[in-house]
């Protein structure tokens, strides 16, 4: 087999390379199947050493937050753009969460999760 010695532009040496139409292969290695479920279990605990994310944190902080009388009647949903969309299931609670417990909500939220992170929260009529 020839080797033919190359140099670059600027006079060294290069690699050595072999002649045309020569092509390294790779050894072949006889690799088992991994079975689906070590695949699942892997990404699974892959996924729950991921940190909480700040609406994981308000949902499970929710129940404390709010109190018990308030969390029966409503379910955090959504976080958007730093706004906390909050679901409630009558409107006579919307309108006495939004006319007296928003501040003292919002206020709470924002000393467990950060003021960066929620800027305000909206209540609206819907399922829980």
């Amino acid at each position: 087999m020839l080797k033919f010695e190359t140099k670059s532009r600027h006079g060294s040496q290069g690699a050595k390379r072999y002649g045309p139409g020569f092509r390294f292969r790779r050894k072949k290695t006889k690799r088992q199947p991994e079975r689906i479920n070590k695949t699942i279990d892997s990404i699974i605990k892959d996924l729950r050493s991921v940190k909480k994310t700040t609406e994981m944190r308000i949902l499970e902080l929710w129940p404390k937050i709010s109190g018990k009388r308030i969390s029966r009647h409503t379910k955090p949903t959504v976080l958007k753009k730093g706004c906390l969309f909050v679901n409630v299931d009558r409107s006579t609670w919307l309108y006495e969460l939004v006319q007296k417990h928003t501040e003292r909500l919002l206020k709470k939220i924002q000393a467990k999760v950060g003021e960066k992170e929620l800027i305000k929260i909206r209540f609206r009529i819907g399922e829980l």
